[in-house]
């Protein structure tokens, strides 16, 4: 086991060591120049590209249309809330329907979105 004295020599030293160290100087780039250096390599792998970022976001819009459908039910549970109290005599029945479906729009939505990633990368 080290004496106190020898753990801070040590940490001492090591500090030293560390910010002793010879730093390198950055030379940064006008990227005007570097997107004329690069341009000639990204245009042929962006034209390859293309159609399977043009598959992914069409499949991403699809996902995001599923997810945004179970929004719009979870709002089915304050109208079944609604239907089933103030409006009892007559619409108690499609109240409760519409509590059920609006309760259970949270969880579909949130698988939905676990499932926006494989759905855009074409997985399922």
């Amino acid at each position: 086991m080290l004496k106190y004295s020898t753990k801070i020599l040590l940490t001492v030293l090591l500090a030293c060591m560390a910010f002793s160290a010879p730093v390198q100087k950055c030379k940064a780039m006008e990227p005007v120049s570097m997107a004329m250096m690069l341009a000639p390599i990204a245009i042929p792998l962006i034209k390859a590209a293309l159609p399977y970022v043009i598959k992914g976001a069409v499949n991403m819009g699809g996902a995001f249309f599923e997810v945004g459908i179970e929004m719009f039910n979870m709002l089915l549970f304050p109208v079944g809330l609604l239907e089933s109290t103030l409006f009892a005599p007559w619409f108690f029945r499609n109240g409760i329907l519409h509590m059920g479906e609006g309760a259970m729009a949270m969880p579909k939505m949130f698988i939905q979105m676990l499932l926006v990633l494989p759905k855009t990368i074409g997985v399922m």
